[in-house]
């Protein structure tokens, strides 16, 4: 089976430092097949967020290739924060729709069947009151839609 995403031999140097050059990525060569999980672990610095940033197009300027299959898009891609990026003058639902908003989905349908197939998801409802313990599942809620598990 073809990955759906492949990355080739990616190197990163950050050139914006006096020399020596920061090197955050070295030959990184990685197949993501359809219906994996996966994540990256590692202190801080090692260049994790580098790599997912450019996984999704948010970085250009690296050498080596990331290809992505038939049908995926960098909009597809979406990760979360270690700082995580809740609006607390929102709701729950109101943060929730914040991440169907940027997939199409009109405001004025929100909230929407399709936010209720995401709480299910993540075993919360529109009731939920938001808590600080909430931002993990609230957060992976906000990215459903983007791995297509909201349809």
């Amino acid at each position: 089976m073809e990955p759906v995403i492949k990355i080739q031999h990616v190197h990163k140097v950050f050139r914006d430092t006096s020399p020596p050059h920061l090197k955050a990525l070295d030959d990184i060569t990685l197949d993501i097949h359809a219906g994996e999980i996966f994540m990256f672990l590692g202190p801080s610095g090692c260049g994790k967020s580098t790599l997912l940033r450019i996984m999704s197009g948010l970085e250009k300027d690296f050498t080596g290739s990331v290809m992505l299959g038939a049908g995926v898009k960098h909009s597809d891609m979406s990760f979360i924060f270690q700082q995580f990026g809740l609006l607390p003058w929102l709701t729950v639902a109101e943060n929730v729709a914040t991440g169907l908003v940027g997939h199409g989905v009109p405001r004025g349908e929100q909230p929407s069947t399709a936010t209720v197939r995401i709480f299910s998801r993540v075993s919360m409802s529109s009731e939920t009151v938001m808590e600080g313990g909430l931002t993990v599942p609230l957060n992976i809620a906000i990215i459903l839609p983007t791995v297509r598990l909201a349809s």
